[in-house]
């Protein structure tokens, strides 16, 4: 859990604002092409598809 609180922390240093910054410029126009999470979500390979078989 230390590390999982440390990645916030770092997540949310300025070091990363201009990361963040490109993350929600891009998060905005994959949402203004027509391109929601939840497409995104079903286009990724579950885990559970490489296990099973």
């Amino acid at each position: 859990m230390d590390a999982f609180l440390q990645g916030v922390k770092g997540f949310w240093s300025l070091k990363n604002l201009g990361a963040l910054l490109m993350l929600f410029v891009l998060a905005t126009v994959l949402a203004y092409s027509g391109l929601t999470p939840e497409r995104v979500a079903a286009a990724i390979p579950r885990p559970s598809e490489f296990t099973s078989g």
